[in-house]
């Protein structure tokens, strides 16, 4: 079952976006080039010594440009950037809207969905991420306690 994302910070684990973790390197360099000890720039933060001996070898050679974020080279989406927000508002419509029998979405009805409305195809599983960019989450559905035995 699909589902929108709730906001609010207590809900979600903390991670760093990549411009913050680059941001982290650079002042981190900052402080070894000040003259930091490197457990003391890993306390500062907030990452392993392992992470700041990784950092000085790169400073040790001179090569700044390492600490700096890489673009991710992968395969680009096959639905442009509004075809997605049309995904979404198909979604948040309804399943029943859309022609299916029930309003639970699942991730093989979103595939299927996506094929007959702009004919690219998706191994449902693959769809988790780009879900999740536009607010929603897979959840397992519960089963409803049925009738007692006895």
């Amino acid at each position: 079952m699909v589902v929108p994302m709730k906001g609010g910070m207590g809900q979600q684990p903390f991670r760093l976006t990549p411009e913050q973790m680059e941001a982290r390197r650079l002042f981190a360099a900052s402080l070894l080039k000040l003259g930091w000890r490197p457990v003391d720039v890993a306390g500062e933060c907030g990452v392993t010594r392992g992470a700041v001996s990784q950092w000085c070898k790169n400073l040790a050679q001179g090569d700044v440009r390492k600490l700096r974020r890489k673009p991710h080279q992968g395969r680009p989406s096959r639905l442009s950037p509004s075809q997605w927000k049309q995904v979404a508002r198909v979604l948040k419509a309804g399943a029943v809207r859309a022609g299916f029998p029930t309003e639970r979405w699942t991730l093989p009805c979103i595939a299927r969905l996506i094929e007959q409305r702009w004919g690219v195809r998706h191994h449902p599983r693959s769809l988790s991420r780009p879900l999740h960019r536009l607010g929603f989450s897979a959840h397992r559905p519960r089963s409803l306690p049925g009738p007692r035995a006895g």
